[in-house]
């Protein structure tokens, strides 16, 4: 996979060879005519600086950075773009900056921070910043607070002009033997993997550039909820022009001037409008009027499309029908309404970015996701199969979820990324968007655990791919390892299912049924995930409550028996969060436990605690495994053993989404590490008959720290709370 000609500019520009020397001789005679200062900012031979100073008292100091993919170019390049921020009273810093190979782009970036704050030394007043290209990346890192500056504080505003938001691609291109990007540098110097600035925004891009730096400037101005402007007619080498021209609107967004009037959705057809004239422009992907449907033609790639993408031959949803043939388009988006996700753009990204990673070790071009789980974890869109297939391709610069017309724009509404709808119009249509969005002919990641046997001959025979190469298991051992924002979530599920054993626990009397006291239960827990969650979607949350011989089985469902005085309980909570997973469990016992109930019972707790006390970095979990089986072998309880001891929380439920990877069993040598989420669950099954018959479960979940663990479950455990009604 060779992206090297998606990011060339000089051969697909016309006369494209000629403009270093035009840059040249323009800087020279600017500097002629406006001497700058020249100022050191380091000890390296690139760690300098030309500062313009404008006639009289600058109102602020515009800082510009130039590109060159990090291997190229000085100021002495770019001179003559100084020259509309200066006439309008502006001081302007153009930063040298050490090169790659002999610099890495993080020591890059650290360099033109020193630069800046050195001439913020300088110059007082309100800091503007913009860089083209390579300097693009550098301008949007620095608003990134993980880099050291100085005078962050006194930052106005910032123009990234075709900026490299995400560098993982650049290591598929021929540049990368001088770059030398790694996987873990190009995450972190990509400003698209970083949190919303708190500096306002504009991404500048010319509309005639090469996909890959319109798609760059898109994905950096979703990402940070940022206007986007695209300048008719530019290409990448002249869409930084504007800046040598005062009255330009580049230089006016720059230097805090209104900037061009704002535009449609760029993904829009031809016309670029909503209906109500609007002008070409910027357009925030977040601020779509919610009671005006978009829907177009053409690919997500490309911000002037101009109709189908004759990759995709995706049709407007209200296309005529062929008389002729009675055709129907196969494939359409709608796209309306506000987007919602449990989590922001950058944390997608991350996922996305360690996928990628993935991808490129195996040697995958193109990941086709199929589960529930797959799907969630990378995009947030939770599906509802009812037997059609939904998907989510994702390439090295794309990701794209696909779904059945029948959802209309909902899945568009609640995922990460593009979502292209397929049509029921004919059989096999989902595999035609796969095929639109992904190609053909390419090596293909598969989740072999969930793609059946009858859709993978359907792959071979829509995709024909080189080869194909089972990705579930590497995807799962990503999610085992939780972001802080997935703690966060499974923690509050782990507050709500503690409602739920509440509401519960006072719903438990002689002669009530098992439904009712579940349903009380659930319905504490979806009106709490409400509460905490006004904008979720409510789905799957639900109580297995058992009684008396029911209790004998982890999963077994609720049925309508009614309550008895001394009968054993198992109560179990599973709120479900955007596709998240928690649970409590606990046994009760109704008004009283006889003693042999009572001492089975409080070996179980005491087996729990103790395998609460062996979660910590380091252990594996065939070793806590083998520890607790010692415990209750002691007690001579081992054989009442009937499954594993714990298991890992994500976007997991009853069907979908098991970490089997993560699992305290004895066949599973996984090493607990900080990030991780597991539960301590033993349970011990005495036969119908024996003294103390009955299922006895207690559960916690525990995220692993750096030195221990972390019990998030609040709700008690043991005889001394549990025996109630």
């Amino acid at each position: 996979m060779d992206l090297s000609d998606a990011y060339a500019n000089a051969a697909h520009i016309p006369d494209g060879d000629a403009f270093p020397a035009r840059w040249e001789q323009e800087a020279a005679a600017f500097r002629a005519a406006h001497a700058p200062d020249t100022i050191r900012t380091g000890e390296g031979d690139r760690d300098w600086l030309h500062l313009y100073r404008p006639p009289g008292e600058p109102h602020g100091l515009a800082a510009i950075v130039h590109g060159g993919y990090w291997m190229a170019c000085s100021p002495n390049d770019f001179s003559h773009l100084a020259a509309g921020a200066r006439a309008r009273g502006w001081a302007v810093a153009m930063p040298a900056y050490p090169l790659c190979p002999e610099a890495g782009i993080g020591q890059i970036v650290q360099a033109v921070a020193r630069a800046v704050d050195v001439a913020a030394n300088l110059i007082p007043g309100l800091i503007a910043l913009t860089g083209h290209s390579a300097g693009g990346q550098i301008v949007a890192r620095l608003l990134c607070p993980d880099v050291p500056l100085a005078c962050r504080a006194r930052l106005a505003r910032a123009v990234p002009i075709s900026p490299l938001s995400d560098l993982l691609p650049l290591r598929h291109t021929a540049m990368n033997a001088t770059l030398r990007l790694s996987i873990p540098e190009a995450v972190a110097e990509s400003p698209l993997f970083h949190p919303r600035p708190a500096v306002p925004v504009t991404v500048w891009v010319g509309e005639s550039e090469r996909p890959a730096f319109r798609d760059q400037s898109l994905w950096l101005s979703r990402a940070w909820d940022a206007p986007l402007t695209v300048e008719p007619g530019r290409h990448h080498f002249d869409v930084i022009a504007g800046l040598s021209d005062p009255g330009h609107p580049l230089t006016r967004a720059v230097v805090g001037v209104t900037a061009l009037a704002p535009q449609a959705d760029p993904c829009q057809s031809p016309a670029r409008a909503c209906g109500d004239g609007v002008a070409a422009g910027a357009m925030p992907h977040r601020s779509r009027d919610a009671s005006r449907p978009v829907l177009y033609a053409g690919t997500f790639r490309g911000l002037a499309a101009t109709g189908p993408d004759p990759r995709i031959g995706s049709e407007p949803m209200n296309a005529p029908i062929n008389s002729e043939t009675n055709a129907r388009p196969a494939t359409y988006r709608f796209h309306q309404g506000d987007r919602v996700l449990p989590f922001a753009a950058a944390e997608y990204e991350a996922r996305l970015a360690g996928l990628r990673a993935l991808m490129a070790e195996a040697g995958v071009e193109v990941a086709l996701l199929t589960s529930m789980h797959g799907i969630a974890y990378y995009s947030g869109f939770l599906y509802c199969s009812f037997g059609r297939p939904y998907g989510l391709v994702v390439t090295p610069t794309e990701s794209v979820t696909i779904s059945a017309g029948i959802d209309a724009a909902q899945p568009w509404r609640r995922c990460h990324g593009d979502n292209l709808t397929y049509t029921d119009w004919a059989r096999d249509n989902f595999w035609r968007a796969v095929a639109q969005v992904g190609g053909t002919g390419k090596a293909v990641g598969i989740e072999g655990d969930h793609l059946t046997l009858l859709q993978s001959q359907k792959l071979q025979a829509f995709l024909s791919p080189s080869r194909t190469e089972d990705i579930a298991p590497a995807a799962m051992r990503q999610r085992m390892h939780k972001s802080p924002a997935e703690i966060e979530l499974i923690r509050a599920g782990a507050n709500v299912a503690d409602v739920g054993g509440y509401a519960i626990r006072e719903a438990v009397r002689a002669g009530a049924r098992e439904i009712d006291v579940a349903i009380a239960g659930r319905d504490a827990m979806e009106l709490e995930i409400a509460r905490r969650f006004p904008d979720a979607e409510y789905r799957d949350t639900w109580v297995w409550f058992q009684s008396g011989i029911n209790t004998d089985g982890a999963h077994n469902p609720v049925t309508a028996r009614e309550l008895q005085v001394g009968d054993i309980l198992s109560l179990n909570c599973f709120p479900m969060i955007s596709g998240y997973y928690t649970a409590l469990e606990r046994t009760m016992f109704v008004r009283e436990v006889d003693p042999a109930s009572l001492a089975i019972w409080e070996a179980n707790v005491a087996a729990h605690e103790y395998g609460m006390s062996l979660l910590k970095p380091g252990a594996s979990c065939a070793e806590v495994t083998h520890r607790i089986n010692a415990f209750l072998d002691e007690r001579g309880l081992l054989q009442y053993r009937t499954f594993g001891y714990g298991h890992s929380f994500g976007v997991l439920s009853h069907y979908y989404g098991r970490e089997a990877g993560l699992e305290l069993r004895e066949d599973i040598d996984t090493v607990l590490e900080p990030g991780m989420v597991i539960s301590m669950e033993p349970m011990l099954t005495i036969p119908e008959g024996q003294p103390g018959a009955g299922g006895y479960r207690e559960h916690d979940i525990l995220v692993i720290t750096e030195d221990g663990a972390e019990d998030i479950t609040h709700y008690p455990y043991g005889p001394q709370f549990n025996v109630v009604g």
